[in-house]
């Protein structure tokens, strides 16, 4: 594993295929630990077995996610 991200966080949504999921394992192998987006539960569940590094976030159903729809983790949150 590359020490080029370690010790950092990446957030990727649509992370469950696609580009998405090319972005969180380039992430993962550059040494990031990755908070992962997707509305695929399956495939997100999946993805989190193969990896350690990964926190899964699901989106109970598509949508368009403004500003406002921003959650902040908690200071205690141990990514």
């Amino acid at each position: 594993m590359s020490s080029e991200l370690s010790g950092k966080v990446a957030v990727v949504t649509g992370a469950a295929a696609g580009i998405g999921l090319a972005c969180t394992e380039a992430m993962l192998a550059a040494g990031a630990r990755v908070v992962v987006v997707d509305h695929d539960e399956q495939a997100l569940t999946a993805l989190c077995d193969k990896h350690d590094d990964v926190v899964m976030f699901m989106l109970t159903r598509p949508r368009h996610v403004s500003i406002r729809d921003v959650v902040i983790m908690p200071t205690n949150f141990d990514l």
